[in-house]
């Protein structure tokens, strides 16, 4: 597993490596895991995807990039997956998938449109 530091510093080098090649950056917030299917939160724990988004949100605030909010539209009000929406509790499923579509088509056209 990896640490937060080392996921940060990967995002970060991966936005850079973007901007400097004029590539417009769009960075998408981890989505939430539920253990109501398969057990999932060991390995990925929720407060530490929360910690991460955090942090993915404030470094697309701080450099200019799209930040596209995933969690928020598929977590429950216990800040879990909701369960019609992944098929194993982890990855979305048909029913996840049409609902993220258009927030990621909306964040691509927001990140076309800046300068």
């Amino acid at each position: 597993p990896s640490t937060l530091e080392e996921i940060q510093g990967n995002l970060t080098s991966m936005a850079e490596l973007a901007r400097a090649n004029g590539i417009k950056v769009v960075l998408a917030s981890v989505m939430p895991v539920t253990d109501a299917l398969k057990p999932q939160t060991a390995r990925r724990p929720p407060e530490k995807i929360r910690a991460l988004n955090e942090w993915i949100k404030a470094y697309a605030a701080k450099t200019g990039a799209v930040y596209l909010d995933y969690h928020s539209a598929m977590a429950d009000d216990k800040g879990m997956l909701k369960t019609e929406l992944t098929y194993d509790g982890l990855h979305p499923n048909d029913a996840g998938y049409d609902l993220i579509q258009p927030l990621a088509q909306k964040a691509i056209a927001q990140a076309l449109m800046s300068k």
